[in-house]
């Protein structure tokens, strides 16, 4: 039987009282950052855009001192609030973007957004965000998959094999670069 903190021992603390001694239990911090907006795809230049940043904290730790960073908004350590994120919680944001005529003539604007925060043992968490949907046929290839990527240049969230379409390229050797 493991003992909860306090007998000097910390090889069997449990301080969640799960029964498993915390040395056993695997912290696994991580945030999702999903970014939307107001935009209806009718913009013209001089429009004010909000875009709203929801990061929720999907791992199984508390994260803390949570900032996004996005160049198109100009957000530099953008802070959420909530700033600290117990598992499962989720924190916002918002910024504002001007369309400007070159928006309109290239008839999109695309960009991504990043978060980073703390979680125990000053460990960075972070996360690039997609279109507003974790589970989207972004290539419209007929799969759904976690975070197609591509377009905004990170190869990390990069799925391009529709045989495996949950791998991500840099792990799939079915998958050459360019």
């Amino acid at each position: 039987m493991y003992k909860r903190q306090g007998d000097g021992d910390p090889t069997n603390d449990d301080t969640d009282g799960d029964g498993t001694p915390d040395y056993l239990e695997v912290n696994d911090p991580e945030l999702t950052l999903t970014k939307t907006s107001n935009a209806t795809g009718n913009e013209v230049a001089g429009q004010t855009i909000i875009y709203t940043f929801s990061v929720e904290n999907t791992g199984n730790v508390s994260v803390s001192s949570i900032t996004v960073d996005d160049v198109l908004t100009g957000s530099t350590d953008l802070a959420i609030s909530p700033g600290s994120l117990a598992p499962g919680e989720t924190g916002t944001a918002t910024a504002n973007y001007i369309v400007s005529q070159a928006d309109v003539d290239n008839g999109s604007i695309v960009n991504s957004a990043s978060v980073e925060g703390t979680a125990i043992g000053n460990v960075t968490v972070s996360d690039i965000s997609d279109n507003g949907d974790e589970l989207v046929d972004d290539d419209n290839d007929g799969v759904l998959t976690k975070d197609e990527g591509g377009a905004d240049g990170d190869p990390i969230n990069d799925f391009n094999d529709p045989n495996n379409p949950t791998l991500p390229d840099y792990l799939n050797p079915d998958v050459t670069s360019n």
